[in-house]
Formats: C-alpha cells, sequence, structure tokens
C-alpha cells in the first residue's frame, strides 16, 4: 500500500506525474509530497558573466512559482500534500539524487516522474529516471502523457515498461 508519493516536477504544474500522484494518493489515501529541483547548472555553463547571483534569484523566483501553481492543484484535488523547492547543490550534482535523497529523507515509498531524459549537457550524469533509481529504494513509477507515449511506444524498453 502506498502511504506517501513524492512527485518530480520540472516547469509544468499540470504534468502527467502530477496527474498519476493525484489519481494513486486518492485511492490509496496517501500523502503527496512534490518536488522542483532549481537546476542552476545550465546556466552557469553558458553564462558569460561570472555573477551567479541574479541568474539563481530569478531561477528561484521561477521555481517558487512553480511550487504555487502546484500547491493550487493539489488543494483543488482534495488530497493531503504539500510542494517544495530546493536548489540543486553541488554535493548531489544531478537532479535524480536530489530527489532520491530528498524521498529518502521524507519516507516516501513511491516516487513518480514525468519527461526521463536529462538535458543534453547532463550527457555524461545519465538520465533523471535512471539517477533516482541508483539513488533510491523507493518503488519508482514514470509517467507521461499520451504524446510522450506514443513517440516512444515503438522502443522495446519502452513497451517492457508499460507491460509492468
Amino acid at each position: 500500500m502506498v502511504k506517501h508519493i513524492l512527485v518530480g516536477v520540472s516547469h509544468d504544474a499540470d504534468c502527467a506525474a502530477l496527474r498519476f500522484a493525484i489519481g494513486q494518493a486518492r485511492e490509496h489515501n496517501a500523502y503527496i509530497s512534490v518536488l522542483h529541483v532549481v537546476d542552476w547548472m545550465p546556466q552557469m555553463i553558458v553564462a558569460e558573466c561570472q555573477d551567479f547571483g541574479p541568474m539563481l534569484a530569478c531561477l528561484q523566483e521561477h521555481g517558487r512559482e512553480i511550487v504555487g501553481n502546484v500547491s493550487r492543484k493539489l488543494e483543488d484535488s482534495g488530497c493531503r500534500g504539500e510542494a517544495k523547492m530546493i536548489t540543486l547543490s553541488v554535493k548531489d550534482f544531478t537532479v535524480g539524487k536530489a530527489i532520491a535523497t530528498f524521498a529518502r529523507d521524507i519516507g516516501a515509498d513511491l516516487i513518480v516522474l514525468g519527461k526521463a531524459k536529462s538535458a543534453w549537457w547532463r550527457w555524461f550524469g545519465g538520465n533523471v529516471y535512471a539517477e533516482v533509481q541508483r539513488h533510491s529504494d523507493a518503488n519508482l513509477f514514470f509517467a507521461s502523457s499520451a504524446k510522450t507515449l506514443a513517440r516512444t511506444i515503438s522502443r522495446p524498453l519502452a513497451r517492457l515498461a508499460l507491460s509492468h
């Protein structure tokens, strides 16, 4: 039985992962924690200036907007839950590891993610889904929109994942 669901969200408060988690929370009377990770690394890599303070402040402001939107979605759904934002630390280095660490800290027994691939510049770190799987003992579910599934359904591993 699922008691605590962690949902990782990026920029979309109305993502497939959150919708799936809300459905599961209703079915199991589970608590939902939604996490948005502010990932400042891509901006740092391409930035021409060395003052990252204003850039980070802008990213965090955007993150607070996402958390506000998600909080309203949770409230409208009638589910128990909360939305939080963290800024990626140098020690976590990847969004996936940050999500896994947060899941362990809150005792989540199910982690729900949406988009599986990381950005191009993180090619050396694998994808978010793989990183969460590597660093967490919680059950992991990849929720995707029908449009994304239609693009990936022909892949053998995607078909295998859908069969479970």
